[in-house]
């Protein structure tokens, strides 16, 4: 892992020593992310078959990774935000500890996705996955794909562009007119049978990578206890109100 780290981080010891630190450190931040990972209870609640994130089995000729999410039963009640990101975050340690990917590019499938699901997708929420994503994670996010886009996704964009860095937003391409302008910028034999592509069933390898959660449970379940030691932390403790900058703001999102 401190390899993997060192070599995204460009090869600095200074910014490989702070995204360390800053991994162990939301564990205790963002408990809602990091905890109850047990990835035999999350198959037994369903977990998996409602929120998925599914890398790819092939690298794209720039050694980048292919995420997609795709989310299922989005009833009132049963979609929660919270274990998007968990499922997200589970999915993204193990690549850390197996994958050589040089960025990602993340494609959001939006098929299911509801006004309720956008609901819960608050600026909180956002703040907070961003600064893991750029902070705690040796992520380079190359590019966000929204797939399948509703014609309400205009409302999330205006949240996006309200939290996100603007380095960040600029990465963000909305398809609403079919799968022909997502193959603009990734190749078809990169993407699953789904998305016009040449992979396999994009079920099919989901369902590997279940079965290769669920194999690292143990792994998981020691992950539980460690994190960050707060009160031996030279200087004052890190909290939420320092990192993210926004505590008890935007706990709710109205959209007309």
């Amino acid at each position: 892992m401190i390899w993997r780290v060192w070599i995204i981080r460009k090869m600095s010891l200074e910014r490989t020593k702070q995204t360390l630190d800053m991994y162990y450190t939301v564990r205790n931040l963002i408990p809602e992310f990091f905890r109850n990972r047990d990835p035999v209870i999350l198959q037994k609640q369903q977990v998996f078959e409602r929120v998925q994130t599914i890398p790819t089995p092939v690298l794209l000729e720039d050694y980048t990774q292919l995420l997609i999410t795709r989310i299922f039963n989005t009833e009132e009640g049963n979609f929660d935000m919270n274990q998007f990101v968990k499922v997200l975050m589970m999915v993204s340690d193990l690549l850390l500890r197996s994958s050589c990917s040089l960025g990602i590019h993340l494609v959001m499938d939006f098929k299911n996705v509801t006004m309720g699901v956008i609901r819960q997708v608050t600026p909180s929420v956002l703040k907070k996955l961003q600064v893991v994503i750029t902070k705690a994670y040796p992520v380079r996010l190359r590019s966000l794909h929204l797939v399948n886009a509703p014609v309400y996704v205009d409302k999330l964009v205006t949240v996006l562009k309200m939290v996100l860095l603007p380095k960040l937003f600029k990465r963000i391409i909305v398809h609403t007119s079919g799968l022909g302008s997502l193959h603009d910028h990734i190749h078809p034999k990169y993407l699953p049978l789904e998305y016009g592509g040449e992979l396999g069933p994009v079920q099919d390898i989901w369902d590997s990578w279940t079965k290769d959660l669920i194999s690292k449970r143990d792994w998981f379940l020691e992950q539980e206890n460690i994190s960050s030691d707060e009160e031996k932390r030279p200087g004052k403790p890190l909290d939420q109100s320092e990192l993210f900058g926004m505590e008890g703001s935007f706990k709710k999102l109205s959209v007309d």
